[in-house]
C-alpha cells in the first residue's frame, strides 16, 4: 500500500549506532529525525521510562514515565522548558482505546 505524500510519516527501525536505540526517520530521505533511547540508569522501584532526543544535537526532546509500562496513566515530559503532559487511558470509545490528555500547570 502507497502512502499518502501529504501525510506526516516516520519509519521506525533499530538504530544502526546502538541496539538498545530506535531510529524514528523519513521514510522517502531515510533521514533520522528522532531518537527513542530506553533509560540506561537505574531507576526507582523498576520505574517504566524512555526519552526521545534530537539525533544529531543529542539534545533530551520528551521523557515518558509510569510505574510500569502497561499502566493506564503516563507522564509526558517536554523538555526546555519542562511541561509535565499526563496521558491517562480511561477504556474504550468505538472500539479502540480512548486517551485523554492533562496538561499539568
Amino acid at each position: 500500500m502507497s502512502l499518502d505524500q501529504n501525510l506526516f510519516t516516520l519509519n521506525i527501525a533499530p538504530s544502526t549506532s546502538s541496539p538498545s536505540d530506535t531510529d524514528l526517520s523519513d521514510p522517502f530521505s531515510k533521514v533520522v529525525s528522532y531518537r527513542k533511547s530506553r533509560a540506561t540508569r537505574p531507576s526507582a522501584a523498576g520505574t517504566y521510562e524512555w526519552s526521545m532526543y534530537d539525533p544529531y544535537s543529542g539534545a533530551r526532546l520528551a521523557t515518558v514515565t509510569a510505574p510500569q509500562s502497561s499502566s493506564k496513566k503516563k507522564i509526558i515530559t517536554l523538555h526546555d522548558p519542562d511541561v509535565p503532559v499526563e496521558l491517562t487511558l480511561n477504556g474504550t470509545m468505538y472500539g479502540g482505546p480512548y486517551h485523554s490528555v492533562c496538561i499539568a500547570q
